[in-house]
């Protein structure tokens, strides 16, 4: 397999899990708007149950922010080649390739670790501006 193939096939693959992860995101909303079910109504209260829907809603909407926001930066750094910039600036202050291998992972992660607490500091930013556009169920 040439690498173009490899590199197509990747692509698709994250393209496929993003679409595939939204449509079950869509499904789990379109659920979440039926009533309480009659053999759980004297268990649950409605106000609470309301509540949750509603924590929900605001969850999974930033939840499609959030991926998105991960989405193009995933394709970003695979399309401007940032992943083989991260490779040959590792590769000029180690030689060995044990080292080189956890040295990438490790960077990887600590920038994925970044950008994830960035998005978790502004999470209440955006939920309470938010909130005042939705009306309380």
């Amino acid at each position: 397999m040439n690498p173009h193939n490899l590199f197509v096939a990747i692509v698709l693959i994250i393209i496929f899990h993003q679409l595939f992860e939204y449509f079950l995101d869509l499904l789990n909303l379109s659920y979440r708007k039926k009533p309480i079910p009659q053999e759980l109504s004297d268990v649950y209260d409605q106000k609470a149950y309301s509540k949750q829907q509603h924590y929900e809603l605001e969850l999974t909407r930033f939840s499609f922010v959030s991926s998105a926001f991960n989405f193009v930066v995933l394709l970003s750094v695979l399309f401007l080649d940032g992943f083989a910039i991260l490779d040959d600036w590792i590769r000029t202050l180690v030689e060995h390739e044990v080292l080189i291998s956890l040295l990438f992972l490790g960077s990887v992660a600590l920038i994925s670790a970044l950008f994830r607490y960035r998005l978790v500091c502004t999470a209440p930013l955006l939920s309470k501006r938010n909130t005042a556009l939705i009306k309380p169920m």
